[in-house]
């Protein structure tokens, strides 16, 4: 989450009322905030400001200038949607499928307030009752954060739009799932993905972010290949995700990522 908007109104709110002290109050919960994209050492900085006696309004709105995150990062921080809910369908074969709906657009900043309905699981379930289970284990997972539903419920949203992501040929972009970070590597294909070519990818892009070890972990988390054509293996996306170990760099990885990897 980019903290720009919070600053904004935690800087109105002190020019405002003047009042110090709650202003010091809002700052240490904004230090304390892990979905903030801060650096350590700004949430350092908020941390001992927040503490100190004798600080004047002054200094206090220098900091949060100062601390302030250029908006153009928005351009490489892209943020699953959260709002979704499962639904069941009966298909004219008399089983049913389950999948969830969104009531919004994947990414914050394109947000549209419409509804998008996703298939999460392509089995077939002989009740409507088992599907719902089904549909019920995977918001459970979602509920408790579990990882592997999380990836998979991005994986899915991705392919549901792939004008916002995919738009290179090469793209690489910090993508937020959940509480986690993770850099997303695309590369347009316009021919089948076979095993062979699958791993020739893993390897040309697992080799670039070993020159990023000590921010991304090398060993991808997941990869795959998002179809755009019928039939469904001949066009498409091939990813491949890696998770981000040190959040603190995620404002620099943003805006080198492309750089670094495409």
């Amino acid at each position: 989450m980019n903290p720009n908007q919070l600053l904004s109104q935690v800087k109105t709110d002190l020019l405002t009322s003047h009042d110090i002290h709650n202003t010091q109050i809002r700052l240490y919960q904004l230090s304390k905030n892990p979905e903030l994209l801060l650096s350590e050492g700004q949430r350092g900085a908020l941390n001992f400001y927040s503490s100190l006696q004798d600080v004047d309004e002054s200094t206090l709105i220098r900091l949060i200038e100062a601390i302030q995150i250029p908006t153009s990062l928005d351009n490489h921080i892209q943020t699953i949607n959260t709002n979704v809910e499962p639904i069941v369908k009966s298909l004219t074969r008399g089983t049913f499928k389950w999948y969830v709906m969104s009531q919004e657009s994947v990414f914050s900043k394109h947000s549209t307030l419409t509804s998008h309905i996703m298939e999460i699981d392509s089995s077939e379930y002989k009740s409507a009752t088992e599907a719902q289970e089904k549909a019920d284990q995977f918001i459970v997972g979602l509920n408790e954060g579990d990882a592997k539903h999380w990836i998979r419920l991005a994986i899915v949203q991705l392919a549901n739009t792939p004008d916002v992501v995919f738009m290179n040929t090469c793209q690489a972009i910090v993508l937020k799932i959940h509480s986690n970070y993770y850099a997303m590597v695309t590369q347009k294909m316009d021919e089948p993905l076979t095993k062979e070519r699958q791993d020739q990818k893993t390897v040309h892009f697992t080799n670039k972010i070993l020159t990023t070890e000590s921010v991304i972990d090398p060993v991808w988390v997941t990869r795959g290949f998002i179809s755009q054509s019928s039939p469904p293996d001949q066009h498409g996306v091939y990813y491949i995700l890696f998770k981000i170990k040190q959040t603190n760099q995620i404002p620099i990885l943003a805006k080198n990522l492309q750089l670094l990897l495409c």
